[in-house]
């Protein structure tokens, strides 16, 4: 079989790996694997030529705006034309931008298109014009040109039932994966005398990552006399204004900010705990890489994040915004050596039987079967 990835781009991201990963699983089980983007940039060239699964672009660098239609419309079918071209077995599709391209379409090439809905999208449950065109894209995509719905989370999944991108019986959820091997013993964290190690690994994005959330759980452990200090891995358009925000809770000389780093691994081993003050996510693949180090979590009470976490066996949820609750579960397990430990070693055992690169291919190898066979039947 060849499985063709559609997706917006390379640049790294979490579809971004999750895709790459599913390409090299692909190779692995003896099939074909390619990936187009519509935009260019690729952080994964070499890994992708390691695995010797090819990479092609439409290079399109315009806005996707009404202006800009004539140009949108040859490049969808530049999008057709390279289907044909690399004729594949079946489309994987992730992300928003290849819908636009492929609004209207009564297929793609013919081939049999395969979706994942990798988050909840904001503007599904928004007012106003832009949010219920963008709700009418991804509802006629899901509804008229896709064969099999994924999901990657049940609450994802649900959602997408109640927004009317799927009938009630449709969608199977498939878990994302982590590519980090669990830790060994060494390598696991063990509560120290020295401060505790808050660790973000996020892109900064204000609303969905609750970024003012989380200086003020730090702002209070700090106003509790708890030696905490927060440290953020990544980068984002918010970054600056979370840092003007740690200003006015005068909590900014214990936040370090390190940017993007490409041995996450390494990080992991340094954090003490995972904050995840999450508005919504699809799945966290930061939960689940932070688990397989061995480093409870302390994230949100929402659907992404609650089918990583176990509240009270790998970590603890909290309601959204609830500061106070988070820093009461920040607090119990920084005390509480014998349960954080506890956490740590049942963290790892979880993501051992549930989020293995090899078992998510696995599950998509029987969706993609399906959706060759609707497709056949369609036509």
């Amino acid at each position: 079989m060849h499985i063709l990835h559609l997706t917006a781009t390379l640049s790294f991201g979490g579809a971004q790996k999750i895709t790459v990963g599913l390409a090299e699983q692909a190779v692995n089980h003896g099939h074909e694997a390619s990936i187009l983007t519509v935009t260019s940039g690729n952080d994964f060239a070499e890994r992708l030529q390691e695995a010797g699964i090819s990479f092609r672009t439409l290079g399109y660098e315009g806005s996707f705006t009404p202006r800009n239609l004539l140009s949108i419309l040859r490049l969808r079918r530049e999008m057709v034309e390279t289907v044909h071209q690399i004729d594949p077995d079946v489309i994987h599709e992730q992300l928003f931008i290849p819908k636009i391209l492929a609004i209207g379409m009564s297929d793609i090439a013919g081939r049999p298109v395969v979706h994942t809905q990798q988050d909840s999208s904001p503007w599904w449950s928004r007012g106003g014009a832009y949010a219920y065109l963008q709700t009418l894209i991804e509802r006629s995509f899901s509804k008229r040109i896709v064969n099999e719905n994924v999901a990657v989370s049940a609450s994802v999944l649900e959602e997408m039932k109640d927004y009317g991108l799927v009938q009630e019986e449709e969608g199977t959820v498939i878990h994302n994966f982590t590519e980090i091997t669990p830790a060994e013993p060494d390598e696991i964290s063990v509560l120290g005398d020295g401060p505790l190690k808050l660790f973000m690994v996020t892109r900064l994005t204000w609303e969905k990552k609750g970024l003012d959330t989380a200086v003020d759980i730090l702002a209070r452990l700090r106003d509790q006399n708890e030696d905490v200090r927060l440290v953020v891995v990544g980068d984002g358009p918010d970054r600056e204004k979370m840092a003007a925000y740690a200003d006015e809770r005068e909590v900014r000389q214990a936040i370090e900010f390190r940017g993007y780093q490409e041995n996450v691994r390494s990080q992991y081993r340094e954090a003490d705990l995972l904050l995840m003050p999450s508005r919504w996510e699809g799945l966290s693949l930061t939960a689940t890489e932070a688990t397989a180090m061995g480093v409870p979590v302390v994230g949100s009470q929402i659907g992404g994040i609650c089918e990583v976490v176990e509240h009270g066996e790998t970590g603890f949820t909290s309601p959204p915004e609830n500061a106070r609750s988070f820093v009461e579960h920040i607090k119990r397990l920084m005390h509480a050596p014998e349960l954080y430990q506890r956490f740590s070693k049942s963290g790892i055992r979880r993501v051992q039987n549930h989020f293995t690169p090899e078992s998510a291919f696995e599950a998509y190898e029987e969706v993609y079967r399906n959706a060759d066979v609707t497709n056949n039947n369609q036509y």
